[in-house]
């Protein structure tokens, strides 16, 4: 049972598409939900106690027109990035033989400059990620809001969240998918760059 479990895609395809399409149906559903006068002021008696483990929620949540509002909307998604931890790492660990043999599948295909610059650019810009996102560094992420939070200094694609709530339900629902998606990526490279810089040809 173990076997058929960890590295099978189809668990990892079914559990994460079923995550993914119910988390974007919360994210718009609490578009609605969040101003309604007996959710704000639940969430006005219980967002304080929760709301420190991702802080960026509340700092971009302070410049919307309905900052509480805006804080449910957010803070409702992440606890969807334990989720697709679980399912990622558990469908498709990146320390397997199985994902040794695509990665070096992969890497016969790619000339030995790419081989080795290629994993190292990655492992560069997704540790640097993880890195901002442990407040050790600055680097903007979507964990640490850094990039729609100032309003001031957020970048152009993601400035409409300050005005669109459509567009912040999808950011809301794309922020602890993208997150998770870094740390599996990194992961991979880090377990598999033998494998990616010195492949075994046929």
């Amino acid at each position: 049972m173990r076997n058929a479990w960890i590295g099978d895609p189809t668990h990892i395809s079914r559990g994460l598409i079923a995550s993914i399409a119910i988390a974007l149906l919360i994210s718009f559903c609490s578009l609605f939900l969040a101003p309604m006068k007996a959710v704000n002021d639940t969430a006005i008696r219980v967002l304080p106690s929760v709301v420190w483990i991702v802080p960026s929620v509340s700092e971009i949540s302070s410049e919307m027109r309905d900052p509480i509002s805006s804080e449910i909307v957010l803070l409702l998604q992440w606890p969807f990035a334990l989720i697709y931890l679980i399912l990622w790492f558990g469908g498709a660990p990146p320390w397997t033989s199985r994902m040794r043999q695509e990665i070096n599948k992969l890497a016969t295909r790619l000339s030995k400059p790419k081989r080795i610059i290629m994993p190292l650019i990655g492992i560069s810009v997704f540790s640097a990620w993880v890195l901002g996102d442990l407040g050790v560094i600055q680097f903007p992420t979507l964990f640490n809001g850094g990039f729609v939070y100032p309003r001031s200094h957020a970048i152009v694609q993601f400035q409409a969240i300050y005005t669109s709530r459509f567009t912040l339900a999808l950011y809301a629902w794309f922020c602890p998918l993208g997150e998770v998606t870094v740390i599996w990526f990194l992961s991979l490279l880090l377990f598999n760059f033998k494998t990616y810089i010195t492949p075994k040809m046929d």
